[in-house]
């Protein structure tokens, strides 16, 4: 109860200041300057936070049905990233995805109002690995390459652990250049 007084009940950038000062202060509503600021750089999930509050208040139903389609929008993003590693077969795909839609790990983030943080970086490293995918494999993606960085940048905003789909897009392009099936080498390939 503590954590969500303090994240969410008395953070100034919820209700008193600019929406512009989430980033400028911590998670907690301290400016990033304080010696006391915790340094927890979460601008995205305070600022859902605010639009929570301006729809409703301290009513914690919004805070929950928020929270809960954040985890349904990552579990589908899960379930599309499954279908496409299993290259189209279903059953594991959805066996992959229904653990992960029903893991235990989950409840804290799911159900804790200030778990918000590692549901939002958990969606915006799904979508930053899917854009990065469709960039590997997509003549001209380059586009989708800046898109999946836009989307780690939203990810590292919304919770700093965000910043390894940066790692995981690297991973993921050399698999894919060594396994023949990156654009660029495809391209190289055929000029010789």
């Amino acid at each position: 109860m503590r954590l969500v007084n303090r994240a969410i009940q008395t953070n100034p950038d919820l209700f008193h200041n600019a929406w512009t000062a989430s980033f400028f202060n911590d998670f907690w509503g301290t400016p990033l300057t304080h010696p006391g600021s915790h340094k927890s750089y979460r601008p995205l999930c305070v600022l859902s936070y605010r639009f929570n509050y301006l729809l409703g208040g301290f009513n914690p139903w919004g805070y929950h049905a928020f929270n809960v389609l954040l985890h349904v929008i990552t579990t589908a993003l899960f379930a599309y990233l499954c279908l496409r590693l299993f290259k189209g077969r279903k059953i594991p795909s959805y066996i992959a995805s229904l653990t992960f839609a029903v893991h235990p790990i989950h409840t804290e983030a799911v159900a804790g109002l200030v778990g918000r943080a590692e549901l939002g970086a958990a969606m915006f490293f799904l979508l930053s690995l899917l854009a990065y995918q469709k960039h590997a494999l997509t003549a001209n993606g380059h586009t989708w390459q800046f898109v999946s960085l836009g989307l780690a940048t939203c990810a590292m905003l919304s919770k700093e652990t965000g910043v390894t789909v940066i790692g995981v897009c690297a991973v993921a392009h050399v698999c894919a250049w060594n396994s023949g099936t990156h654009r660029t080498k495809e391209k190289m390939v055929s000029r010789n």
